[in-house]
C-alpha cells in the first residue's frame, strides 16, 4: 500500500501556517524574520544511473514508476504537491476562506480554463495550423498546440488523481525537473526540440512521450533542477516568451547581472525556492501554489537592515525597509530585458504571429514598463471560477493592505477580454482552435458547447495585480531617492494614502 510517510510533518506545517497567517492578519508587526543567513549556492550534479538500471532490469521509462521503488518518498510527495496535482488551500484569501483552488479549478486571463467543473476543456490535445495569411502557406500544417498539460501537472497526459495508482506513477514525469537540460526539457521547448512527442493510444487518448533512450537517460539525471529545468515552463508562460510572469523570460538563461542580478551571479531558482518534500510554496500575492514551507524572502539573505547603518543614507534607507519591499526600489522596470510584457489582451479579435507561428489574440506589449505600486499585507481577494459575475468587470486577484498596514510592492496589472456567458459565466475558449485558425468566434462556441454554456456576445474584463519578485538589478540602477521625492515623481502618492509627497532630508545626493 502506497502512504506519504510525512503525514504528520505536513499536518504540523499546516498548523504552523494557520497561526502564522491568523497573527499577520491581526498584526503585520508580529512577523518574525530568521536572522541573516550566509548565502551558499545549490551545487546540481549529474548522477549516473546506468549501474541501477541494469540492476532493476530497467529498459525504458515510464514516468515515476521507473523511479519509484528507489525513491518511493520523493515521488508520494511529488504526487500530493501543487506542481502535479494543481490545487491547494488557499489560506490568505480575505474574501474566500480555506477554498480549496487552482490551475485545476481556475479560469485565468492569460490562456482561459484548463478543466471546467473538472472536465477537461484544454488540458491535452494536438492543434495544426489551418489558416494561414498570403504569404505564409509554408506554414500551413505545422504544429500550434499540445494542451496546456504541456506544462501544467507536470506529467504524460493523464489527469492527475487524487489517489495514487500505477497509472498515476506512470504519468508524472520526474524527468522534467531531473534531467541535464541540454539533452531533456519539458514544456512546449521540449516539442519543438523533439524530445517529446505527442501520441493518441489505444485508449483513443492523447498522450505525450519522451523520445530518449534509457541509457542516455541514464548518463543524465541530475539531483536537482537547473534554471533551464524551470524557465522551460515559466518563462513561455503565457504563450511566449515572457508574456505572463512578471521579469521571468528567456534572459534568466544568461548570467546578466543587468537584468537579474541574483542570476547573474550564479544564483539557482531553487536556492531560494528550495522545494523541500516536493513542495514549492509561493506567496506571491497572484499565485496558488500555497503549500507548507518557506520561501526565501531579501531579509533572509540580506537581514532585516540590508543598507549600510554606518552611513546616514544607509540608515535612512533602512528606515524605509519597514514600509517599503525590497522589489520596490530594486525593481524599477517590468520587462528591461530583450523581451516585451504583456500588459493586456482581447480574444475578440486576433492578429497572426508569424515569430511565433499561430493566431494570437488582439494583445499589447510594453518594455521598460514600470510599475504599479500597491500596499500588501499578505491578504488578498480572489475571484473564485466558475462563479457569476456582475458587471463589465472582475478582479482575479487583488493585493490588499493600507498605510500602515502592510508594505509597498510593485506590481504588473494585466487585463484580458473574454467572452461572458448569458449565464453569467465566463467561457473556456478552446485556445487550440483558435491558435489554429485564428477564428474568435468559432473557439468560443466550440468551449460554449463542452461546457453546455450559452454566448448572445456578452464580454467581460479581467483583471489581475501580478507582484513583481524577478529582475533585481545593480545598486546603481535602482531607483534613487529623487525618483519617488521629486515634483517630477512617477511615484502615486495620492493612492497609496499620502496628501503630498514626503520631503527628503537635505543631506541626501541625488543619484
Amino acid at each position: 500500500m502506497m502512504m506519504n510517510k510525512r503525514i504528520p510533518l505536513v499536518v504540523s506545517l499546516l498548523i504552523l501556517i494557520v497561526i502564522a497567517t491568523s497573527a499577520r492578519m491581526l498584526d503585520l508587526k508580529v512577523l518574525k524574520f530568521s536572522e541573516e543567513e550566509e548565502y551558499k549556492k545549490t551545487k546540481i550534479k549529474i548522477v549516473d544511473h546506468t549501474k541501477e538500471f541494469a540492476k532493476e532490469g530497467i529498459k525504458s521509462y515510464e514516468g515515476a514508476k521507473t523511479c519509484y521503488k528507489c525513491h518511493e518518498e520523493a515521488t508520494v510527495d511529488f504526487f500530493h504537491s501543487y506542481h502535479y496535482q494543481m490545487l491547494a488551500k488557499q489560506y490568505d484569501a480575505y474574501n474566500v476562506p480555506w477554498v480549496k483552488y487552482g490551475g485545476k479549478r481556475a479560469m485565468n486571463d492569460f490562456c482561459g480554463a484548463i478543466f471546467f467543473q473538472g472536465k477537461p476543456i484544454n488540458f491535452i490535445g494536438f492543434a495544426k495550423l489551418v489558416n494561414v495569411p498570403t504569404g505564409y502557406e509554408d506554414m500551413k500544417g505545422k504544429p500550434v498546440a499540445y494542451g496546456c498539460a504541456a506544462c501544467h501537472s507536470i506529467g504524460m497526459g493523464a489527469i492527475p488523481s487524487s489517489k495514487l495508482t500505477e497509472e498515476q506513477l506512470k504519468n508524472m514525469d520526474c524527468l522534467a525537473c531531473h534531467m541535464n537540460p541540454d539533452v531533456y526539457v519539458s514544456g512546449v521547448l521540449g516539442f519543438k526540440k523533439g524530445v517529446r512527442s505527442i501520441y493518441k493510444g489505444a485508449d483513443g487518448k492523447w498522450h505525450y512521450k519522451v523520445n530518449l533512450d534509457i541509457n542516455t537517460i541514464a548518463k543524465n539525471i541530475i539531483d536537482k533542477p537547473t534554471n533551464a529545468n524551470c524557465l522551460a515552463c515559466h518563462a513561455y508562460s503565457g504563450g511566449g516568451p515572457g508574456f505572463k510572469r512578471p521579469n521571468i523570460t528567456p534572459d534568466m538563461y544568461h548570467k546578466n547581472k543587468n537584468f537579474d542580478y541574483h542570476i547573474g551571479e550564479g544564483m539557482n531558482c531553487v536556492d531560494c525556492h528550495t522545494g523541500k518534500y516536493h513542495l514549492f510554496p509561493d506567496k506571491v500575492a497572484d499565485g496558488w501554489a500555497r503549500e507548507p514551507g518557506n520561501v526565501k524572502t531579501c531579509i533572509d539573505c540580506h537581514g532585516p537592515q540590508p543598507h549600510d547603518n554606518d552611513e546616514r543614507e544607509g540608515r535612512e534607507l533602512n528606515k524605509h525597509s519597514e514600509y517599503i519591499a525590497c522589489q520596490t526600489c530594486h525593481i524599477p522596470y517590468i520587462a528591461h530585458g530583450q523581451y516585451p510584457t504583456e500588459l493586456s489582451r482581447d480574444w475578440s479579435g486576433s492578429h497572426f504571429s508569424p515569430k511565433l507561428g499561430y493566431w494570437e489574440p488582439k494583445a499589447k506589449y510594453g518594455r521598460y514598463v514600470r510599475p504599479t505600486y500597491m500596499w500588501y499585507n499578505g491578504s488578498r481577494t480572489i475571484y473564485v471560477y466558475p462563479n457569476k459575475v456582475n458587471g463589465t468587470e472582475v478582479v482575479l486577484v487583488k493585493p490588499l493592505g493600507s498605510k500602515g498596514n502592510g508594505k509597498i510592492y510593485p506590481f504588473k496589472v494585466h487585463t484580458s477580454r473574454v467572452p461572458l456567458s448569458d449565464e453569467g459565466i465566463p467561457i473556456p475558449i478552446k485556445v487550440g482552435l483558435f491558435m489554429a485558425t485564428g477564428n474568435s468566434t468559432a473557439a468560443i462556441l466550440a468551449g460554449a458547447k463542452e461546457t453546455s454554456l450559452h454566448w448572445s456576445g456578452k464580454w467581460v474584463t479581467y483583471i489581475r495585480y501580478m507582484q513583481v519578485d524577478h529582475g533585481v538589478v545593480p545598486d546603481d540602477r535602482a531607483l534613487g531617492c529623487k525618483d519617488c521625492h521629486s515634483p517630477n515623481t512617477f511615484f502615486p502618492w495620492k493612492e497609496l494614502g499620502y496628501k503630498k509627497i514626503p520631503q527628503i532630508n537635505d543631506y541626501e545626493e541625488e543619484r
